[in-house]
């Protein structure tokens, strides 16, 4: 990190955790004279405890003054109980969607190769193809 200039963000799942963790690291970051703490905003330090709200506004303002792009090239995300946050809060959920539309055509496309099948069936699309060079 220091050898490369890059900054450590340590997304923490809850204030609790962050207090605990960052108070518990603070000694070892020190000993190797590694600036850290809890203010995002402190661009002085090299390593940054914080929450997931906290680091969405960040790069949502990044993104809006077109910086973000520079900032997560110099800037390393640790996910801290990585299994709380996919799992408990689905973080994900407002970037899928189902494809209605293609979906179906899919589906049978694998169902069809599954078969054994290697003729295209007959499809709006030209989906076969694609599922063909996919599973082969």
């Amino acid at each position: 990190m220091r050898l490369h200039g890059l900054k450590v963000h340590i997304l923490e799942n809850n204030a609790g955790l962050l207090e605990r963790d960052a108070a518990a690291m603070a000694p070892f970051f020190h000993k190797f004279q590694i600036r850290c703490g809890k203010d995002l905003e402190d661009d002085a330090l090299q390593v940054t405890y914080c929450l997931k709200a906290e680091i969405q506004k960040r790069f949502l303002r990044r993104m809006c003054a077109g910086t973000l792009d520079a900032e997560l090239c110099s800037t390393v995300l640790i996910v801290d109980e990585v299994d709380d946050l996919i799992v408990n809060e689905r973080p994900n959920t407002h970037y899928v969607k189902k494809d209605i539309e293609r979906t179906p055509d899919l589906l049978s496309c694998f169902q069809a190769l599954s078969r054994g099948e290697t003729q295209k069936p007959a499809r709006r699309r030209p989906l076969f193809p694609k599922c063909l060079g996919e599973v082969f």
